[in-house]
């Protein structure tokens, strides 16, 4: 077996051949590991397009990074069929874990980046519940284990920062594990996470795949402040509250560089308007600024006109804008908002 830092990777990753001006160069799967240890998903993705087979390994690479992540929440049934549940109940998986695969995605769970950290909780999102309830709920009650916790209306808040487009927030445990589920208020479970502090959050993990709405500044561990997660009541103008800066000091100590706008960074030449990047640029799921990587499915990991894969199993596309300032800072533009916009094209929409 082969160990990378006292690590087993999995026997599916074998020789790799890379192309280098003409020549070819054969890499043993010891150095391949150690190099995507320190690659993000975005950077593996580019690699993944220079042949069917590397793409495929990018895949199998990503599934593997995801049910190591999940393994420890479902001891009992597994990881398969959680995410079987997950679809049929079209819920996802946001927060630390769905951010964790695009920073470390690798087979043998190495870090070798400078900042090391590890989701310590599952936080799932459901669509708005009818009266049968929550399908999420019941698996992991009765399937699971998982008892109800109830928790303190402030730690909530530190969480679910000012709760926008949430219907309500259960809290399982079970030795020692947490689980959210995240009701949206809603027909999108995806709704609630752009209303999130900062764009570093806004991704998930779904039975299909992994999405991020901003990977370029992701994976170079930068992220916008959304206003949306302002305190307008106590801040003229409005500022981030005392639980928002929280959530934010977390995200600072894990290496990231949050700011209200990209013409902050030195380095920054983002178009005005026009850039994916730009907060008072309106964007949606299915945009060419999002990157969405299946599990399964040949994709590119960036939408094209065209495209038959979708990132999330919904009637409806969600927009969002961010706003703020022109980020020339001179006047301020309209402001914020997420909605759901009908697919008239999909079979399930009817007027």
């Amino acid at each position: 077996m082969i160990l990378i830092n006292k690590q087993p990777i999995l026997s599916s990753l074998g020789p790799t051949l890379l192309s280098t001006g003409g020549s070819n160069i054969t890499l043993p799967p010891e150095i391949v590991a150690y190099i995507w240890a320190f690659l993000t998903l975005k950077d593996l993705v580019k690699f993944g397009c220079t042949s069917r087979s590397n793409y495929r390994l990018v895949r199998r690479a990503l599934r593997n990074t995801v049910h190591r992540l999940i393994a420890p929440f479902t001891p009992t049934a597994g990881v398969d069929p959680f995410l079987a549940m997950l679809k049929s109940e079209r819920a996802v998986i946001s927060g630390s874990m769905a951010l964790f695969p695009l920073m470390f995605c690798n087979f043998s769970g190495t870090i070798s980046n400078e900042v090391c950290w590890s989701p310590r909780d599952m936080d799932i999102y459901e669509p708005k519940t009818e009266r049968g309830g929550s399908g999420v709920l019941k698996y992991l009650l009765e399937i699971e284990g998982y008892e109800e916790h109830n928790i303190r209306e402030r730690s909530l808040r530190e969480q679910y920062d000012g709760r926008q487009g949430i219907r309500q927030v259960k809290n399982l445990k079970r030795d020692g594990i947490h689980v959210d589920i995240v009701t949206s208020a809603s027909s999108s479970a995806i709704s609630p996470i752009f209303y999130f502090h900062s764009t570093q959050v806004f991704n998930w993990i779904s039975p299909e795949g992994l999405f991020s709405a901003y990977p370029k500044l992701t994976c170079i561990r930068r992220g916008l402040l959304n206003p949306m997660a302002f305190d307008r009541n106590h801040f003229v103008p409005a500022l981030p509250g005392g639980d928002v800066r929280q959530s934010l000091r977390k995200y600072y100590f894990r290496g990231f560089d949050i700011r209200r706008n990209p013409s902050c960074w030195a380095d920054d030449k983002h178009a005005c308007t026009f850039s994916a990047e730009c907060p008072i640029v309106s964007r949606n799921v299915v945009d060419g600024g999002c990157m969405f990587v299946p599990f399964f499915k040949d994709f590119t990991g960036y939408f094209e006109e065209g495209s038959t894969i979708w990132p999330y199993d919904s009637p409806y596309i969600l927009f969002w804008y961010l706003g703020g300032p022109l980020c020339d800072g001179r006047r301020r533009v309209c402001e914020s908002y997420v909605s759901l916009r009908a697919d008239a094209e999909d079979e399930r929409f009817t007027l």
